[in-house]
């Protein structure tokens, strides 16, 4: 998934973040999913993170997830490390 990333504060600064998951089986009848991120932003000032939410119906969302925070590396790209959620975290095991 890739989506771009708003700054009210600097609206000319266009940056976009690459979201990948893979679905893992588990042994348990379960399923992880592997959640790894990595972003390009027009400049390297700052730290930055990204935060996994759980929809919870009627418009109503809830934090599952936030990553380590990050600096930029010189190339102004950001990379986090990769985070395993297991599907009732974010699902309650409902996979529809």
């Amino acid at each position: 998934m890739t989506k771009n990333l708003a700054n009210k504060k600097r609206p000319q600064h266009k940056a976009e973040i690459i979201i990948t998951a893979e679905e893992v089986p588990n042994n348990a009848n379960s399923e992880i999913f592997i959640f790894e991120a990595n972003c390009k932003l027009p400049e390297s000032s700052g730290l930055y993170f990204y935060v996994v939410l759980k929809y919870k119906g009627s418009n109503s969302w809830t934090p599952v997830y936030k990553s380590e925070v990050r600096r930029a590396e010189s190339n102004s790209h950001v990379v986090w490390n990769a985070c395993s959620l297991g599907c009732t975290d974010l699902c309650n095991d409902n996979m529809e």
